[in-house]
């Protein structure tokens, strides 16, 4: 069974390789803004009468010329997969059973051999109660009714060669990518003033190879105190990308979810080319970003709140 889902995760990237040669336009992309989602977040509720809950899963569902798009507003969520309360849990389960996807995209890892190994080995057969996030938990369902998954994402080499074409320094990268994991690591094991460092120290081993050296969290504190203006209490760190209060670390995440939509958009509309039904799972900003460019090719999609009953 394993060599067999290897073999189709195989000829899933051998199908899309074939369909890369195509270039999508993904001119109406566009960038994040807080208040331009949540005014479109609005827009959405007057059109449909659903209630939107940015913290609840939400699914939107594309249809055109006998191809069927399940685009699953993800709640970031940490939770035992076998805890039947968890709402972002059962939404995934709910739409791999209906759709039976021709394969699936997921959000936080890229295409890349090494890495496509890495999350098949954590996610085959996790330890039981054993705490998933929602894209790893997209990964264990794949894997086991034996649906092809990928990445969405660009490389991290990728995205830092952009950002420093926008101007970035391999330290802001770095210590952005702490204030945007920080809140994931809180989800599965609550971080404390006791323990952030050694979380940093942690985080840092992973992307040593990629920036090119090992940052030290007195070195993350003096960045704060100079980019920021201060040094961040846990509360702020657990925040940065999520609140409009840093200017600078707004800039770094909108120009890395521009670096980030565009690869998953080409992908994604490369398997919808390969494949009847697709599902791809990413953080309902994402799809504020996306949205026009999904019209464009798909048309207007319909609406729907997961209810687990």
């Amino acid at each position: 069974m394993t060599l067999l889902k290897a073999l189709m995760a195989a000829l899933l990237l051998t199908q899309l390789a074939q369909a890369s040669s195509r270039q999508f336009d993904l001119s109406d992309l566009l960038p994040f803004e807080t208040e331009k989602c949540a005014q479109w977040c609005q827009e959405i509720e007057r059109e449909t009468g659903l209630r939107y809950d940015p913290c609840a899963p939400a699914v939107a569902t594309f249809q055109k010329d006998g191809k069927e798009l399940v685009y699953i507003l993800a709640a970031h969520t940490a939770d035992d997969p076998e805890n039947p309360t968890c709402p972002m849990f059962g939404c995934i389960k709910s739409v791999v059973i209906s759709l039976k996807p021709d394969c699936m995209i997921l959000e936080g890892f890229d295409t890349s051999e090494e890495m496509q190994k890495s999350v098949c080995a954590l996610t085959t057969n996790p330890e039981p109660h054993k705490v998933l996030q929602e894209p790893m938990y997209g990964a264990f369902l794949a894997q086991k009714n034996g649906i092809p998954f990928m990445g969405g994402e660009p490389s991290d080499q990728q995205i830092l060669a952009a950002l420093q074409e926008q101007g970035h320094s391999s330290d802001d990268m770095a210590f952005f990518y702490f204030l945007q994991q920080a809140p994931q690591v809180h989800r599965e094991n609550p971080l404390t003033q006791e323990n952030i460092q050694d979380c940093f120290k942690h985080l840092a081993k992973g992307w040593a190879s990629i920036f090119g050296k090992k940052n030290t969290y007195a070195e993350f504190q003096a960045w704060c105190l100079d980019k920021l203006g201060s040094i961040l209490s846990l509360e702020d760190m657990l925040s940065a990308t999520s609140t409009t209060a840093y200017p600078f670390v707004s800039r770094i995440q909108m120009d890395a979810m521009w670096v980030r939509d565009k690869t998953t958009l080409s992908r994604l509309l490369e398997a919808v080319e390969c494949h009847q039904k697709v599902m791809i799972m990413y953080g309902s900003s994402h799809f504020y970003t996306q949205h026009l460019v999904l019209e464009k090719y798909l048309g207007k999609p319909t609406f729907a709140l997961y209810d687990p009953q």
